[in-house]
């Protein structure tokens, strides 16, 4: 009887089947925090002041304004930055060797657009190519992915203590310089002056530098938890 309810909870307590909860185990388990837009509690057009983990112990925090939790076109619940002022963030984090973000970039093409940080490297939309959305990390190389704005992507940052490999929806973006593992993860800025437009599904860190297989299976858990919302 015990195990019964243990996994009644799990299935309905816990990340429920709309999240797919075991499919992210099939993919790459063994992270240290997750936080999932589905999972908070505050109504739509509330302003999240700390976007609490289903995984791990550390909220991530506003500092100043904070973002606020809306319900998209796709009937998935989300915490939207407004690509002025809007931050989460959260520090003493430990071994962040690998960051990932599901997310999308709402600003028109052409415009600098932060998606993350974690102190020294970062993750943005940048103005190289007016017609796609793109990523730029510690040496500022660009590649376009599928500019289908509506659409929600999987970025991704996996830190060794020489180098930092970018990638986006599982395909590696950027291989540059890495000041190893970090401590800090802020979403919705890139450096001190550039904000995003974004709405965000979920955020997960792991303690170590996963692979590119490991990311691309990452992906393809997501795409079994949020379907037609992925590009």
């Amino acid at each position: 009887m015990t195990t019964k309810r243990t996994f009644a909870t799990n299935f309905t307590g816990g990340d429920s089947a709309s999240l797919k909860f075991l499919d992210h185990s099939t993919g790459v388990a063994g992270y240290t925090h997750r936080w999932l837009a589905q999972r908070q509690t505050p109504a739509d057009a509330a302003v999240l002041s700390a976007f609490t983990p289903t995984t791990g112990t550390l909220a991530l925090s506003a500092n100043g304004t904070g973002p606020t939790m809306q319900t998209d076109e796709y009937a998935n619940r989300c915490v939207r930055f407004d690509g002025v002022d809007d931050i989460l963030t959260a520090s003493g984090l430990s071994d962040v060797q690998t960051l990932v973000v599901v997310a999308r970039v709402k600003a028109a093409s052409g415009t600098e657009q932060g998606i993350f940080h974690t102190g020294g490297t970062y993750a943005k939309r940048t103005t190289a190519d007016t017609t796609a959305l793109t990523i730029s990390g510690t040496s500022s190389k660009f590649v376009s992915v599928n500019p289908n704005q509506p659409k929600y992507h999987v970025f991704s940052l996996a830190a060794t203590s020489t180098t930092s490999r970018y990638a986006i929806d599982g395909t590696a973006a950027e291989v540059g310089a890495s000041t190893g593992v970090h401590s800090q993860v802020t979403i919705g800025r890139a450096s001190t002056a550039i904000f995003g437009n974004l709405d965000v599904y979920e955020v997960i860190t792991y303690p170590t530098a996963l692979s590119l297989t490991d990311l691309t299976s990452i992906r393809t858990a997501m795409g079994a938890r949020y379907g037609a919302a992925l590009a």
